[in-house]
């Protein structure tokens, strides 16, 4: 895929995300942040729990931040099959309504056949990617994950476009071990103690969300606690880390193979030819990883769009994908 007339565009991401916590929001936030500032794409977006109100709020972020369409913007949201489980934060934040009584979010997908399979939405994205230009980024489940790697010559397409899978608080341990065993790229884990020693201070929703048009993650941050609360941030910060891999915001284990031991504890077994490593909080940086992560959260769509023509509206329609053949 070519970009601006020839040239190579920003790294494409695809977040992968269980979307029953607040940091797999935030995570979603920061990646369009370091989109507004061309440092990336998001070019899919997936659920990998069944719950269709989560794929329908990852649709209104997608539009809030692109509603022309552009690259990924074209996919629709992937989400797991299977007896829903939905999370009643959704239905909350899809009964605000403005001052005319109108809801403020207005969910574009009615049905769960208007979203796609998680692992092909991968896969697709990964198929308009060029060379060594996208990066994974999982957060809880890693069944889709383990999917992806199951598609005929997905192996293949991975090594040829993945720069490395970015993991955050990995569960499901049989998932996880295929991950482990299989996947062709280098693989960082960011645990959940990186995430409960840096926290997303509650001022920044209070303080750093004033723009004339309601912001989804703010709403949703709110919606998902009592306010005040610092939110953990494992997500966001493997986020960070996979767009922003040589900034040194974090310290990296030596290299290893990452294993699930007989008692499901995830180990990494040291060897020098591994290509797996675990991220480690680092407290000299505590400070510049929250400037961050507050900086991108809050970054608004471009004025005239973030990605060509895109309107600062989040109930805004959306443009129709391509009809299948």
């Amino acid at each position: 895929m070519q970009f601006g007339g020839g040239g190579t565009p920003p790294v494409g991401v695809l977040f992968d995300g269980a979307f029953d916590r607040i940091g797999d929001l935030l995570a979603l936030a920061v990646l369009y942040g370091l989109e507004t500032k061309s440092e990336a794409r998001v070019v899919s977006i997936s659920v990998n729990r069944p719950d269709l109100s989560a794929s329908q709020y990852c649709d209104v972020v997608k539009r809030y931040y692109s509603p022309g369409g552009f690259f990924g913007a074209g996919l629709p949201v992937g989400a797991a099959e299977g007896a829903q489980q939905p999370l009643p934060v959704y239905a909350k934040l899809f009964a605000k309504t403005d001052d005319k009584g109108e809801p403020v979010y207005k969910p574009a997908l009615a049905r769960f056949i208007d979203t796609a399979d998680p692992a092909t939405v991968m896969r697709n994205a990964l198929t308009a990617s060029q060379p060594h230009n996208s990066i994974v980024v999982a957060s809880g489940s890693l069944t889709s994950v383990a999917r992806l790697l199951g598609l005929r010559g997905s192996k293949l397409l991975i090594e040829d476009t993945v720069r490395h899978l970015v993991i955050a608080d990995p569960r499901n341990v049989n998932d996880a071990q295929r991950v482990f065993a299989e996947w062709p790229t280098p693989i960082y884990l960011c645990g959940a103690d990186i995430g409960d020693a840096i926290r997303y201070p509650a001022a920044s929703i209070e303080n750093d969300f004033k723009g004339p048009k309601a912001n989804p993650f703010a709403d949703a941050y709110r919606a998902f606690g009592d306010m005040p609360y610092d939110a953990p941030t494992a997500p966001a910060d493997a986020g960070l880390f996979a767009v922003r891999s040589t900034a040194n915001l974090f310290k990296r284990s030596d290299p290893g193979i990452f294993r699930i031991s007989a008692s499901g504890a995830l180990e990494l077994e040291p060897s020098a030819s591994g290509k797996h490593r675990r991220l480690i909080f680092d407290e000299t940086q505590k400070d510049n990883v929250v400037k961050a992560l507050t900086q991108m959260a809050s970054a608004p769509p471009r004025q005239g769009g973030g990605r060509r023509g895109a309107r600062l509206d989040a109930a805004a329609p959306p443009q129709e994908p391509p009809k299948k053949k």
